[in-house]
């Protein structure tokens, strides 16, 4: 019947990113209201009533502790419970959230710890994976939303730290078809409520569908790039140029703008008008970027902000390969906004390169590239190839500073990467015995965990 599967992902090394504080989702006097309907086909008989299901107290089921889920009917308000009655039982370990099955035992709800491109499967056949994940406000509390997407059919799934799905606390219920002959009960989600406040409602999902599901774009006319560059002469002159985007153009079905720039020397006279370039940017609604110019007369993909570990791009003859995806906020964004941040390394023989500055290159979602900028990986084929990103503003506010001092955020590449010698390693690139139960290890480009002693 119902199995939950992880999908095992071939990964390179990865970096734990910087990540909120945890909001639990087993809470002592948590609470999640619905409206329940009762329904009888061959009546046409249509009931309402509200109910509620709450965690009160702890159970012991052989060696584990689990909190306990009641069941009870209440006002229209859910001010008074009455009818309570024990309905499961549920434990959280880490991030992840379990309901007690007497014939399965422990069932897996959500993992609030998975990192996009990992998927499970949900009910009898319901695969998801997820692609995205980002810090969002409601109700004055900021919670982790996680987007799946439903590898079946087109349809996505939104589920929300502290919270879970649109049908509330039980996913199993929402992905497990019932059969029935006209007389069944259907409950929808209304609100949950925690420390007798509510932090989320079903009307909250409309906002995580405006704000999730589309990745921030590029093709901003009111956005501003500014790019530095140093000549490769003895010289060593300091050149930047601004870059702009407008004009709307469609290019093989997929929107683009013109880029329009204009350059000087560091100490110079700045130019007052942009010109044109010659080059389209674009953005598609997946995210994939971009790049088309006059003389190629091809609109060539240097981006996609859905892509997953291990992805090459090949631009100039160059490999880059995808080492790391992070929706994050990086340091140097001013806006402390968190995005989708793709990090590439560069290939050279066996070893794969990357310290954010000179090797490999980072995107962020709505940015671009902090070392070529808007052309991506196609800025470094020119001559004198801009070596960063130094700002980029939004109706004349900064989102994005370029600073010497700043950490930037990055995975642990060695130089000849280690991680296909048969030797294990934790998920920082750090060599460990995985003797503990439960451990979770890479060994030869796979991520394992260690289920028994």
């Amino acid at each position: 019947m119902k199995k939950i599967c992880l999908l095992c992902l071939v990964l390179l090394p990865l970096v734990a990113f910087a990540q909120d504080a945890y909001k639990p989702f087993l809470k002592e006097g948590k609470r999640w209201n619905y409206e329940l309907e009762h329904v009888n086909v061959w009546e046409d008989m249509h009931t309402t009533e509200n109910v509620s299901f709450i965690i009160e107290g702890d159970m012991e089921i052989g060696e584990k502790t689990y909190k306990k889920m009641y069941y009870a009917t209440s006002d229209e308000t859910f001010a008074t419970l009455e009818n309570k009655t024990f309905y499961r039982a549920l434990r959280e370990e880490g991030r992840q959230v379990y309901m007690y099955d007497e014939t399965q035992g422990d069932v897996l709800l959500f993992d609030f710890g998975m990192q996009p491109g990992e998927s499970y499967v949900i009910g009898e056949s319901s695969c998801l994976e997820l692609t995205s994940s980002r810090q969002m406000t409601f109700h004055g509390r900021e919670l982790t939303v996680m987007l799946y997407q439903q590898k079946e059919d087109a349809g996505s799934e939104s589920i929300v730290e502290s919270v879970g799905c649109r049908n509330g606390w039980d996913i199993l219920e929402e992905f497990t078809p019932v059969a029935t002959d006209g007389i069944y009960d259907t409950k929808r989600f209304l609100s949950c409520y925690e420390d007798g406040g509510c932090i989320f409602t079903a009307s909250d999902f409309q906002q995580i569908t405006t704000d999730i599901s589309q990745y921030e774009t590029l093709l901003d006319e009111e956005k501003s790039w500014l790019m530095r560059s140093i000549t490769s002469d003895q010289n060593q002159t300091e050149w930047l140029e601004q870059m702009e985007l407008k004009d709307d153009v469609v290019i093989d079905g997929i929107p683009h703008k013109k880029l329009f720039s204009k350059s000087w020397i560091a100490d110079g006279n700045i130019p007052v008008e942009l010109e044109y370039r010659g080059v389209y940017i674009g953005q598609d609604s997946e995210g994939g970027i971009y790049y088309y110019s006059t003389t190629m007369e091809t609109s060539t993909k240097v981006m996609d902000f859905s892509a997953k570990v291990g992805d090459v791009y090949t631009v100039n003859d160059i490999d880059f390969i995808v080492i790391a995806v992070s929706d994050t906020i990086m340091e140097n964004t001013t806006d402390k906004k968190s995005r989708r941040c793709i990090y590439l390394g560069e290939k050279l023989g066996q070893e794969t390169r990357f310290d954010g500055k000179t090797y490999g290159d980072i995107w962020i979602e709505g940015i671009g590239s902090v070392i070529y900028g808007l052309e991506g990986l196609y800025g470094a084929g020119q001559a004198g190839a801009f070596r960063n990103l130094v700002k980029c503003t939004q109706q004349q506010s900064v989102v994005y500073q370029y600073a010497e001092s700043a950490t930037v955020v990055t995975p642990t590449i060695q130089p000849s990467h280690p991680f296909g010698n048969n030797h294990q390693y934790d998920l920082l690139g750090r060599p460990v015995t995985p003797y503990d139960k439960g451990t979770i290890y890479i060994q030869n480009g796979k991520k394992y965990v260690r289920k028994n002693l």
